[in-house]
């Protein structure tokens, strides 16, 4: 069985730093120490164009769960 390394990170400098480090793919994200929030649009630019590997976006409009409402 294969496996993959994802790496969460918020900055262009620890995106290239985990490809560098040997991850297969970047899980891309803002406000890491609350849990993640989704990236600005330049981000998610500015991380595409220094790094080769797969980037996975996190879409979360704001910390905590993922229950708007009862």
């Amino acid at each position: 069985m294969e496996h993959l390394l994802e790496v969460c990170v918020d900055s262009v400098e620890s995106a290239k730093l985990a490809q560098q480090g040997g991850a297969d793919r970047i899980e891309l994200c803002a406000n890491l120490i609350i849990g993640g929030t989704s990236p600005t649009p330049a981000l998610v630019k500015a991380v595409l164009e220094q790094v080769d590997i797969p980037v996975n976006v996190l879409l979360r409009p704001r910390f905590g769960d993922f229950c708007l409402t009862d």
